[in-house]
């Protein structure tokens, strides 16, 4: 029999006395087969009014296994989801291509502890579309004692409306998702910056939805100058496909005047090829997202940024 190694968890205060200790990675070891991240968080006991408070955040390329042990969480995500997680139960969450959501405990919960495994998806899968699954109940039994609970997930999440999709879920797919109806988008400003006026016509329709006013430019270099003129917008919406300057050329020049060194720029793009996102990033983007734009996933990602 091989040597069991041992290896010690990192732990992180996250405020409220939540502690999270994490196994993987570490300096021993970076993943255990497609396990790259071990988190343990808790037991912990919060104070009245207090809680698991994780705002919005964005998932690429990974599965997320969260097991939940003491307490009740409302997972919700930018495919529609609102679920809660309560003891035995398990969430799974599928990123690939990319998903944003939130996790809090329910009003007047008082305690929390979760463990949560993350899977590197293999590069084949890393690009599929994101799904969630809930399972509610797990086989259990006991020997030598011990408990053992037996976790088959499924292979591909239920379709909308199936009969084997949870009522709460069936439910929050026919509303938009709570987590975007945020007070993150009044009163903010957004340029958009598109050559294609049906795409800033679609755009700027959703976001006045959300009470957010908009600028547009139809090439980058008007794009400049109206974030010269407006300079209490609060993020640029940046097509990078443009002729003469394009998206790329467009931020370099926005990043080079000190005061929007922080400004989040998410660049737009009809094409999705391998490296994309990473030519964005080097230009100056704060993110990326692809085109047709969906509405539900382009205000989770203004969120994240919003809310920062």
């Amino acid at each position: 029999m091989k040597n069991i190694e041992k290896i010690e968890a990192r732990a992180a205060d996250l405020g409220n006395g939540m502690v999270i200790r994490r196994a993987l990675p570490s300096r021993q070891r970076r993943m255990v087969g497609a396990w790259c991240f071990l988190d343990h968080a808790g037991p912990v006991a919060f104070e009245p009014g207090h809680g698991m408070n994780v705002g919005a955040h964005p998932h690429t390329a990974l599965q997320t296994f969260s097991w939940l042990i003491e307490g009740e969480v409302l997972h919700r995500d930018s495919l529609g989801n609102a679920q809660v997680i309560r003891p035995g139960q398990v969430n799974l969450m599928t990123a690939g291509r990319g998903i944003v959501h939130t996790e809090e405990s329910l009003p007047g919960e008082r305690g929390l502890h979760l463990a949560q495994l993350w899977i590197a998806l293999p590069s084949s899968h890393a690009d599929c579309e994101p799904a969630f699954d809930h399972y509610p109940e797990l086989p259990r039994w006991e020997a030598g004692g011990s408990t053992f609970t037996l976790y088959v997930p499924q292979t591909h999440a239920p379709a909308p409306g199936s009969a084997s999709q949870p009522p709460a879920l069936l439910a929050a797919r026919a509303q938009p998702p709570a987590l975007l109806v945020a007070p993150a988008f009044s009163g903010k400003k957004a340029l958009v910056v598109d050559d294609d006026v049906r795409n800033i016509f679609a755009i700027t329709s959703v976001l006045e939805r959300y009470q957010m006013s908009v600028v547009y430019a139809e090439d980058g270099r008007r794009g400049i100058e109206l974030l010269r003129e407006h300079p209490d917008v609060d993020v640029v919406l940046m097509d990078v496909m443009m002729p003469a300057m394009d998206g790329h050329e467009t931020t370099r020049e926005i990043r080079k005047e000190a005061r929007f060194a922080d400004l989040p720029i998410i660049a737009l793009t009809a094409k999705a090829m391998k490296g994309d996102r990473e030519k964005c990033l080097e230009a100056g983007a704060s993110d990326y997202i692809t085109k047709p734009v969906e509405p539900e996933q382009l205000l989770a990602l203004l969120r994240v940024w919003l809310d920062r």
